[in-house]
């Protein structure tokens, strides 16, 4: 056997069927050096399945073999197949014995496949590059020491363990923990306290039109029958049904309460002779006080006293 191929996984996504078949161009020396991980492509949640249970493996020399599925796979995850050799030596060369080359030759092939595994592995892992200085320690500290701890790089670039994540001058405050380990957006508003129609208002387009009037001196805010809308005290009071101000009294007499128009008469002599304004209090004390004299209790008029029958 020989190793062509430095390739040590391949991948396929399920069809959701029994007997579903998956190449693989890598040899092996037995079907136990292959692995089968499904993994579900939304979350990323993955499983290692069982040889015979889930799967069985046909290998076919070196050009590689094929994975037989026993358990379907859902169309929602991947099938990945992959190589672990094991890390193991079984050829026995006895001085002066005989010599196979095939098993000499399978002890290299082996060492090869390992050799491809690891590079495999280590195409996953972090690195540093080779300009980095030597000198540099990539030692991360022990589990004590990591536990419940953040990874995060010193000024020189190397692994160090932080109690808290504080880029620039923000902190990952104990609150805000308590909304960052929620998995939903739904966990979050509960959380925060937000939920709607219990702790926030709803969005209303109503509540749009509100917020969108100009907040004008003395307007008013009515319903138009299809939004709110801002009114002014004369469109308002149309609104209301209650008469114009031309057609109100005021207290100070300066408007009629009649349809005319016309405000209180203060007028002395009564001489307008008007039959829809009413006179002042003024005018009408002035007017009596014109033709009749008030002494004490007595009233006279031209010198004749009044009195009441």
């Amino acid at each position: 056997m020989t190793v062509a191929n430095q390739t040590a996984r391949t991948s396929a996504i399920g069809t959701a069927t029994v007997g579903q078949e998956v190449a693989f161009s890598f040899p092996a020396a037995a079907t136990s050096d292959i692995v089968v991980t499904t993994r579900v492509t939304a979350t990323g949640v993955e499983a290692t399945l069982v040889e015979d249970t889930n799967y069985t493996v046909a290998l076919t020399g070196d050009t590689g073999g094929t994975v037989t599925m026993v358990t379907s796979v859902a169309a929602t995850s991947y099938i990945h197949i992959s190589r672990a050799t094991p890390r193991t030596q079984s050829l026995d060369l006895v001085h002066s014995g005989s010599f196979h080359a095939e098993n000499v030759e399978e002890g290299f092939d082996k060492l090869t496949r390992i050799l491809n595994d690891h590079a495999d592995k280590l195409n996953r892992a972090f690195i540093i590059p080779i300009t980095d200085s030597s000198a540099l320690s990539m030692e991360m500290g022990s589990s004590v020491a990591r536990a419940s701890n953040y990874f995060a790089f010193n000024s020189d670039g190397e692994p160090t363990v932080v109690a808290a994540v504080a880029p620039t001058t923000a902190t990952v405050t104990a609150a805000a923990q308590t909304v960052l380990d929620d998995l939903t957006v739904a966990a979050m508003v509960t959380t925060l306290g937000l939920t709607i129609g219990t702790n926030t208002q709803a969005w209303d387009a109503q509540l749009d039109d509100i917020a969108a009037l100009a907040v004008t001196n003395s307007n008013f805010i009515v319903g138009d029958g299809t939004n709110w809308v801002a009114e002014s005290a004369a469109t308002a009071r149309t609104s209301l049904g209650t008469l114009a101000e031309t057609e109100a009294c005021r207290v100070d007499g300066t408007h009629a309460y009649t349809a005319t128009g016309v405000g209180f008469r203060d007028q002395d002599d009564m001489l307008s002779n008007d039959a829809t304004a009413p006179p002042s209090q003024q005018s009408v004390r002035a007017f009596l006080y014109s033709i009749v004299t008030y002494d004490g209790d007595v009233l006279t008029h031209n010198g004749e006293v009044l009195t009441y029958v």
